[in-house]
């Protein structure tokens, strides 16, 4: 774990937009709406409120004094909605006079339910929250605390959904769980969206490349936390059962910032950070000498009197361990007129982390560097047509030291110290507890010593681009359609390096004429979205029919090499050794499906939701027919019923279930028989890989929830209870075929029914 200390900077600034003669002649028809959002009761002016007109696209945020400007405002009656989150909804009626400025000020009373909160994961389309039977959460970054990643922003944010954290180096990506494991051989981390768009939430260094037991980058957190507006999480199956086969661990889909209508308003912020390990939490690293000789030996190279048996501790993780420092710069500017808007932000951010090894002479480093950029542009060319494009490129650089549950990482050689074999027999002591040359200082007693340790590199350069189109096109009032066409693109490149002899202390014995590891890994993400909602009535209900389709190509390529027994120094390339590997391997897979949904609301209190996903993967080959991901839930708000008179203070009351499947399918070529290369003195050859398994089947998630939202002294206290259960059937497990019959990697199989 480490603590930190940050200060935060902020400058917000305005620029004016010049009126040309069309937006003169335009402001003849059109008005203006502008004032101010405050809380109810303390007055507080709220800041990032969003205020816009309902049934057009016209909206702002407010600024950090809670003002707003709308400009562009069809001069006739209209409904002003205001949304915040922590906040009850506001809708406001107002006349707009041509040419003129209609003031609208808001007071916001604070709500622990967000049962008005507008969710589409997972919905079809725009729904609100008191509609669904099963649980979307939604996060919102906190405007003050520092949020320096994805990860740390889902971090003890939602019950049910764990960030299980790395070592604490600096860069270390969290594995993310949502409501627990459900799978025992494939991953258990849940899908990730951007704006729509599936990307690479994966990580690590590579197959040839490798910092120890945990320690590995996360793509996630290439995503630029400044611009994240919400994420929405989708709660295992039942929530998730629109998405398919592989979304039976949850959905995380994240929504970045948007333009507003308005003046520009621009925004810069600089951070810096301080981080170390809290003390007391490396226990010392105690011994004792076990004769007169290594007493005396062991008072002079600690500098202190020793006695023999008498124990005596150092702490080796100290000596590693100082501070670490931090620097975030980012800047971004928002804006736009009733016909186009934008957002456009950069960030930079730079992270020397707490592990101080350079006094020890290596190579080692605990750093990351991020240069992050996004681009979201909206525009309305008609009344009935809504585009957007989104553009982000993130570069990041990552270096990290041999950590974790790893025989030759420094934090386990440092714990692992046995203050009673220091020495320097190999060299003169220069100080107390310090050799000048090759020695022992800390006593390890196997693998290396700490300071050959540090002499080891590695590295992770990565560069990644998302592209999103989008476009919404409203016919008539309850017709709407939606296409999404996204890519994300990933392209990183890792290294391990052990110099020429680089076994400074004379100690450990692994590949010390120096070796070389590299991967280079490419993945291409492509994602088509579309659906169709259509609203009417049926036998006096509400309908909101929804009616789509998914594909998904992920194209992932991964090549790479490893040498060792290098010649000499100054050679720090893979063809320089004498026992060259190289890797290769193309992996690509397909998966779709369709999907169709009514959601039946009667009376704007009661609601039941029908539908299910007819889903297809290419892992269990092309001539495999689909299969079928049923949901079915409910919802009934009694309080929303005219006359509620809230009994017991219960300001808010709404009990709700939900029934659904999902899945998830092995890996590509867990159906196929493989074989490996094999050479040998009479020629190449094959020899047997994987056994492969042609009955695979998903493995399905059949879960259910239930519970209840209360709402007590004008929802100002919210009590949420869900309780759920989850059956997995056709698990696949990881099993063992007899040997003998030369295959000896595990095979994949369908278990339980």
């Amino acid at each position: 774990m480490l603590s930190s200390v940050r200060w935060k900077g902020r400058l917000l600034g305005a620029v004016a937009l010049l009126a040309t003669s069309t937006g003169v002649v335009a402001a003849q028809a059109t008005g203006v709406i502008e004032g101010r959002v405050t809380e109810q009761g303390s007055g507080r002016p709220l800041a990032g409120a969003q205020v816009f007109v309902a049934g057009t696209t016209i909206g702002t945020v407010t600024g950090d004094q809670g003002t707003f400007r709308i400009t562009g405002v069809p001069a006739r009656q209209v409904e002003v909605r205001i949304r915040l989150i922590g906040y009850a909804p506001v809708n406001r009626q107002v006349v707009v006079q041509a040419g003129e400025t209609t003031r609208l000020d808001v007071e916001v009373a604070i709500s622990a339910l967000q049962l008005e909160q507008v969710v589409v994961t997972g919905t079809g389309g725009q729904v609100e929250v008191k509609k669904l039977g099963n649980t979307i959460a939604t996060v919102q970054p906190p405007q003050f605390a520092p949020i320096t990643s994805p990860s740390q922003l889902l971090t003890a944010r939602e019950a049910g959904v764990s960030v299980l954290p790395a070592s604490g180096l600096t860069g270390e990506g969290a594995r993310i769980r949502i409501r627990g494991n459900a799978s025992l051989s494939m991953s258990n981390e849940p899908i990730v969206f951007v704006d729509g768009v599936r990307i690479n939430a994966g990580g690590g260094f590579g197959d040839n490349v490798g910092a120890g037991g945990g320690g590995r980058p996360s793509r996630l957190d290439d995503i630029d936390p400044s611009t994240i507006e919400r994420v929405e999480i989708l709660k295992g199956a039942a929530a998730a059962t629109l998405y398919g086969t592989e979304a039976s661990n949850g959905v995380i889909q994240i929504f970045t910032k948007k333009g507003a209508t308005g003046q520009a308003r621009w925004s810069f912020n600089a951070e810096q950070a301080a981080l170390n390990y809290p003390e007391g939490r490396i226990k010392d690293n105690c011994g004792s000498a076990k004769s007169d000789t290594a007493a005396a030996r062991l008072s002079t190279f600690w500098g202190r009197t020793i006695r023999p048996f008498e124990p005596f501790c150092i702490n080796a993780s100290k000596e590693i361990l100082g501070l670490g420092y931090g620097t975030t710069l980012n800047g971004s500017v928002t804006g736009g007129t009733g016909g186009y808007t934008y957002f456009a932000s950069v960030r930079y951010a730079d992270e020397n982390g707490p592990m101080d090894v350079g006094w020890l002479g290596g190579l080692a480093v605990d750093k990351v560097r991020r240069i992050q950029g996004l681009t979201n542009l909206g525009l309305v060319p008609f009344n009935t047509l809504k585009l957007g494009i989104r553009m982000s490129y993130a570069d990041a650089l990552q270096q990290v030291p041999q950590n974790n549950n790893n025989i030759y990482g420094i934090t386990s050689l440092a714990m692992f110290a046995k203050p009673e074999l220091a020495n320097c027999d190999k060299s003169s002591l220069a100080s107390p507890g310090r050799c000048t040359g090759a020695g022992n200082m800390y006593g390890n007693a196997a693998f290396m010593t700490l300071r050959e340790a540090t002499q080891q590199q590695v590295e992770n350069r990565a560069g990644r681009f998302t592209g999103v189109f989008d476009a919404i096109y409203t016919p008539t009032d309850n017709i709407t359609a939606n296409i999404t066409f996204g890519v994300d693109a990933t392209d990183d490149r890792s290294f391990l390096f052990r110099y020429f002899r680089y076994d400074v202390d004379r100690f450990t014995g692994n590949n010390i004429t120096g070796q070389r590891n590299i991967d280079a890994n490419s993945d291409r993400q492509y994602t088509v979205d579309t659906k169709l909602n259509w609203k009417s009535r049926i036998l006096g209900m509400e309908s909101d029919f929804v009616v789509g389709a998914q594909g998904f190509i992920v194209k992932q390529n991964f090549s790479g090499g490893s040498n060792t027994n290098f010649p000499g120094p100054g050679l720090e390339v893979v063809s320089a050794g004498s026992t060259p590997n190289v890797t290769e391997r193309f992996v690509q897979t397909v998966n779709g499906g369709f999907f169709v949904q009514d959601q039946l609301g009667w009376r704007d209190f009661a609601f039941v939701t029908l539908g299910g996903r007819y889903d297809y993967s290419s892992t269990f080959g092309e001539n495999a027919g689909g299969v079928f991901y049923p949901k079915v839930s409910f919802s009934v708000v009694p309080s929303d019923r005219p006359g509620w008179n809230a009994p017991l203070g219960l300001s808010t009351f709404r009990i709700r279930g939900a029934y659904g499947k999902s899945g998830r399918q092995p890996n590509a070529f867990d159906k196929f028989t493989t074989f490996a290369p094999l050479s040998s003195e009479l020629g190449s050859g094959l020899a047997p890989s994987g056994l492969g398994n042609p009955d695979l089947r998903p493995e399905v998630s059949t879960e259910w929830e239930g519970g209840t939202e209360m709402g007590f002294l004008q929802n100002r206290l919210g009590v949420d209870l869900t309780y759920w259960n989850r059956k997995v059937t056709d698990a696949l497990v990881a099993k063992q075929f007899p040997v003998s019959g030369g295959f000896r990697n595990l095979q994949l199989a369908n278990v339980g029914v």
